[in-house]
């Protein structure tokens, strides 16, 4: 019995040497763990809370703060920090650095009614903040439109750097780099449309050369803005509302290259493009005998005279803010006969043909030359506004004598137009002829002046 007691007593005091141990071990091993208390704050407010074992990094939560974007975390010390690559140690609090999520791919430069963006006007008030109201989020409660409010300047006062660094330099509107960034680009004192859209593309980190974005459909691209000229993408990007796409368009100028176009000619400024009955840019084919290359663009086999012809077009189009394609072909006839000066030149054979680019390139170059050099001019001219025209190398007048002038079917319309002959100093109009300006001569009247080709 005693042996048994004995035993017993001794199995008794090794499981209290056991648990005593296990405690030791437990105790050991929580000291040695210790739990920290980890807390994220955005905006005076705690989006989340962890409990962190003492080494280990925090989990770091993504916020979803409806207006606004979270730019980077701070320690206590309003240190940008990495909260996922710090290892606690202790009661950690990181800090969220939010700003206003302005819209960035909306529209914020509008045309005027007549379709024109006018880039190299100065920029005014009330521009500035019909820009921000089209940018800034509705549900962010300090905007850039607060401080607008604010402004002192009349609606169509110019808008100078000075108060765009004002906005641009607001810490809780935008970050500093981005800000500094922007202002690099503009000018000292007033601000153009175009100098406000390149640094907007700056300030907001809008990269309309990189990414792949979609127009949205029913705009149209404006007059005085190339569509197919990549300088000019930022301009694009400002005035036309697009949207991340599911496939890539390259950017916002091979966007709106894609875009759905009206049927018909389409005038940029001063260059021609055209669409079929789809809404499609015609790329290397020709529509009658006009040539559309890879951009898009009417070309007519000299790069140099393309040059002429569009910067001469675009003249045009600022002369007659609004004007149709027609209106912009009779502008284009009187420049040719009242520039133009008459001086003797080669004359060219009866029905020779293929002559216009060379002659039309000399003369809307030096501005001189006889009546087959003033059909070169118009006809290439009038290639560049979309109108299908020939050049004629026949004969008119009595006696008949060599001359040259222009054919062009308008609506079904076989139409003739002689610069030349309605020039001021050409003694054709001695013969009691003054009211006859030669534009748009019609078939029956052809015999008037005796044109044989």
């Amino acid at each position: 019995m005693r042996d048994y007691r004995r035993n017993l007593w001794a199995l008794l005091a090794v499981a209290m040497i056991v648990l005593l141990t296990a405690c030791t071990n437990t105790e050991t091993e929580n000291e040695s763990e210790p739990m920290y208390l980890v807390s994220f704050t955005c905006d005076a407010g705690t989006v989340n809370r962890q409990v962190v074992v003492d080494g280990h990094r925090a989990s770091v939560p993504e916020p979803a703060i409806h207006g606004y974007y979270l730019h980077h975390w701070e320690n206590e010390e309003q240190q940008m920090v990495d909260p996922g690559k710090v290892a606690i140690s202790q009661d950690t609090n990181f800090y969220g650095v939010l700003y206003p999520d302005f819209q960035d791919m909306a529209a914020y430069l509008f045309p005027d009614s007549n379709g024109w963006l006018h880039p190299e006007d100065v920029l005014t008030c009330s521009q500035l903040k019909a820009a921000f109201a089209a940018l800034a989020p509705v549900e962010a409660p300090q905007t850039v439109t607060d401080f607008l409010d604010n402004l002192s300047e009349g609606e169509d006062e110019p808008v100078t750097k000075e108060t765009l660094t004002a906005i641009y330099r607001n810490p809780k509107l935008f970050p500093p780099e981005q800000g500094a960034a922007a202002l690099e680009v503009l000018p000292e004192g007033e601000v153009t449309r175009d100098a406000f859209a390149r640094s907007i593309c700056l300030l907001l980190n809008r990269d309309w050369e990189n990414r792949p974005v979609k127009v949205v459909e029913k705009q149209s691209v404006p007059l005085d803005i190339d569509p197919g000229d990549t300088s000019t993408g930022y301009l694009l990007d400002s005035c036309m509302e697009h949207t991340a796409g599911g496939k890539t368009d390259g950017n916002i100028q091979n966007a709106v290259l894609h875009m759905p176009w009206e049927p018909g000619f389409h005038l940029q400024k001063g260059i021609l493009y055209c669409a079929n009955e789809e809404g499609e840019l015609l790329r290397e084919e020709s529509q009658g005998n006009l040539y559309f290359g890879e951009d898009g663009r009417y070309v007519s086999g000299d790069p140099e005279l393309d040059e002429i012809v569009e910067k001469l077009i675009f003249q045009f189009q600022q002369e007659n803010e609004g004007a149709d394609r027609y209106t912009l072909l009779y502008a284009a006839f009187v420049h040719v006969r009242d520039n133009m000066r008459y001086i003797r030149r080669e004359k060219l054979a009866f029905r020779e043909t293929d002559w216009a680019n060379r002659l039309g390139k000399e003369a809307l170059t030096t501005y001189k030359g006889n009546c087959f050099h003033y059909a070169a001019a118009f006809t290439v001219l009038a290639r560049g506004l979309g109108y299908d025209a020939r050049e004629i190398s026949g004969q008119g007048f009595e006696p008949l004598m060599p001359h040259g002038w222009v054919e062009i079917y308008i609506d079904g319309e076989q139409l003739f137009f002689d610069p030349q002959t309605a020039a001021k100093e050409v003694v054709y109009h001695g013969r009691g002829n003054w009211g006859e300006d030669m534009f748009a001569i019609p078939m029956y009247k052809k015999d008037w002046w005796r044109y044989t080709w």
